[in-house]
């Protein structure tokens, strides 16, 4: 197993954006609290202490949420560190994927215990890796199915509402459809297993998907954390009256989406006048403020201002924030100092900074999670039999063509030299022609143009042809760069981390959390080498 680092800008999979957060952050200064690296991480530990949250509500919702599990010793450790001043998380997040989903939602995990770990070594301080369960989403077809070898598993449930309090109906056979495409290796066991585990303990998908993360990573302190509680929710009342009656979040989100549109980046999520739903079993709709009443989408809920504040005094748990507010809910129940996440949600958390100051929340260290991307024994065999390296896959792939094409061609296929040769014979011609009337200038331009097409065309006629005779390679190119970037994306946004699983087995874990690190700012290539 060999490592490489590509730069971000050698990837164009990854966008525009988020190549210019990772290479160039300073655009985005106007938009951040701290520099996305080590010294913005030591920076937002000295500021975070200045924003208080309720630390004893914290440990006693953690704590019973961890009364259905063994706890490890670093687990405890962490959760009894969150009374002490002297502890901060970093937190990732995620919609709760079927069996895990993509591959980067295990990366985004262990970038985050990767950078807990080093920041507890060189801080003095406890750093406490935490992952947010995003199960009050209610986007199902997100999160219900995920792809393993190219084939796509799918979980079907009519229920609606929030994912993470869906029974667990339909969910069986989907794992069926899952261990037969798993097979029955040693290591399709193991993850049979976990998944069996957790199925066999769990009351609804919001526990399932508890389970078995705190078996994959209970030994190295992770702590899962369910945010659809209700003495956590307690902590949020103020901003939830704030935002009702206020009414003002939509106009400092917009002020901010204005702005980075004027540097060429989109607005990344929509502001409403209430970024709130109404959440309960089977219901998350949204609340919005019509005719001097709030109401509920969908439904025959409403309530005057005295009422629903009321409502919110006695039972915040019927309150979710959406996109634009739960950065805010984050921030007031943890001591975080960091987030973790891809550029899409890096993006987002970008428009938050002004939203965060109007609440009084902190700000955290925005740190773009890993990624990663691995080249197989047979894919590497593949690229080799073709007279390719695996970095010469992350070019189109027209381009690949054309380079496998030269190398087996006795001939020059780019004909680049003729149409300069060309151009200079016409100029030749076209000096010739202004001496005799200036007029014919235009009709040498004209001849020049139709003789520059011929050679084009020819040249494409003679790499068709060649293309012909080395068909067998071609196909095999495309299916090589295809499982690399699969529908021209990129790898850990389709393949499932128990695909590789079934490969490398419990050396898996470990070879990411040896090689990851999220303040290195390139992508991971795990070579397998023949």
């Amino acid at each position: 197993m060999v490592i490489h680092h590509v730069g971000f800008d050698k990837v164009k999979q990854f966008s525009k954006r988020d190549k210019d957060y990772q290479l160039n952050s300073q655009i985005f200064s106007e938009y951040l609290s701290f520099s996305p690296d080590e010294n913005g991480l030591l920076s937002a530990i000295n500021d975070r202490s200045k924003y208080k949250v309720n630390r004893s509500a914290l440990h006693e919702a953690i704590s019973q949420q961890y009364k259905k599990v063994e706890v490890s010793g670093r687990q405890q450790e962490n959760i009894d560190a969150l009374m002490s001043d002297d502890s901060f998380t970093v937190i990732t997040a995620h919609q709760p994927a079927l069996f895990t989903g993509p591959f980067y939602y295990i990366t985004k995990i262990v970038s985050t215990i990767v950078l807990a770990e080093h920041l507890t070594k060189i801080s003095g301080k406890k750093i406490i890796p935490i992952f947010i369960n995003g199960s009050e989403d209610h986007d199902f077809e997100e999160v219900n199915h995920l792809t393993i070898y190219g084939k796509k598993v799918i979980w079907n449930n009519e229920e609606k509402g929030p994912v993470g309090r869906m029974s667990m109906d339909g969910l069986k056979e989907s794992f069926e459809e899952f261990k037969a495409i798993l097979g029955e290796s040693e290591n399709a066991n193991t993850i049979i297993s976990i998944f069996q585990s957790a199925m066999d303990k769990s009351g609804n998908y919001n526990d399932f998907v508890f389970y078995f993360l705190n078996l994959l990573f209970k030994n190295q302190g992770l702590i899962v954390v369910n945010t659809d509680d209700s003495i956590l929710k307690r902590q949020f009342i103020p901003a939830i009256k704030k935002e009702l009656t206020q009414k003002h979040s939509h106009i400092i989100v917009e002020k901010a989406q204005k702005d980075l549109e004027g540097l060429g980046y989109k607005p990344q999520a929509h502001a409403r006048d209430v970024n709130l739903f109404y959440f309960e079993k089977g219901l998350r709709e949204r609340i919005v403020f019509e005719d001097g009443n709030f109401k509920v989408l969908n439904t025959d809920l409403s309530w005057s201002e005295e009422e629903i504040l009321n409502l919110v005094d006695s039972s915040p748990e019927f309150f979710s924030p959406n996109v634009i507010l739960r950065p805010v809910y984050q921030e007031s129940i943890f001591p975080n100092i960091a987030y973790i996440g891809g550029g899409g949600e890096l993006a987002y958390w970008q428009e938050r900074k002004e939203l965060m100051k109007y609440f009084g929340t902190f700000m955290p260290v925005l740190i773009r999670r890993n990624s990663t991307m691995f080249v197989l024994k047979p894919q590497l065999k593949t690229a080799e039999n073709l007279g390719l390296n695996w970095k010469d896959l992350f070019e189109d792939v027209n381009n690949i063509n054309q380079k496998y094409l030269q190398s087996v061609s006795t001939i020059e296929l780019d004909l680049s030299k003729e149409k300069d040769d060309l151009i200079k014979v016409f100029s030749q011609i076209a000096d010739k022609a202004i001496e005799i009337e200036k007029g014919l200038k235009d009709g040498v331009e004209v001849e020049r143009t139709k003789a520059l097409k011929q050679i084009e065309s020819l040249e494409a006629r003679m790499i068709k042809s060649l293309k012909k005779n080395e068909e067998t390679a071609i196909n095999q190119i495309a299916k090589l760069h295809q499982k690399l970037f699969p529908g021209e994306g990129l790898q850990e946004r389709v393949d499932n981390f128990f695909q590789y699983f079934l490969i490398f087995g419990d050396k898996l874990l470990p070879i990411l959390f040896e090689n990851l690190n999220p303040l290195n700012k390139e992508l991971i290539v795990i070579v397998e080498e023949n």
